[in-house]
């Protein structure tokens, strides 16, 4: 999951490079997530991104509990990267298709109304990828 700035991280080591992923270097480290009286062991990964985001954040911070052996600090920012790919596409169809009308208050209605404006998403998509393809 991302780490935001209210969520309580006390770090056990110290930032570690890990290597270069598209988009920026990765680093690593242990510690401690504590919220609520609960406490869980994870792995802080960091991505110190080669471009800022669209809201002038340099770095990206992951917090994962999958052990090393299962993926490696790299693996988790890549995986994040293609995570963080589908949710810029349900933003541009949610903006660009007006999926979310308020005046759909049914959970079915909403939902096909979405499922629709994804369609549209697809269908615009798969045109201009077969123009470009055919064009050169």
């Amino acid at each position: 999951m991302r780490q935001h700035q209210n969520l309580p991280w006390i770090g056990e080591s110290e930032l570690v490079w890990s290597g270069h992923t598209e988009g920026g270097e990765v680093f690593e480290q242990t510690g401690v997530v504590s919220y609520e009286g609960h406490s869980c062991r994870c792995r802080r990964v960091v991505v110190q991104l080669e471009q800022p985001t669209r809201d002038g954040e340099t770095e990206i911070a992951l917090l994962t509990n999958l052990p090393e052996n299962d993926a490696s600090s790299v693996l988790v920012a890549q995986l994040y990267r293609k995570r963080w790919k589908v949710e810029t596409l349900f933003q541009v169809a949610t903006e660009t298709f007006h999926c979310e009308i308020k005046t759909l208050g049914y959970p079915r209605a909403a939902l096909f109304s979405f499922s629709m404006a994804l369609v549209a998403y697809n269908l615009v998509w798969v045109r201009l990828f077969w123009s470009k393809r055919l064009n050169g």
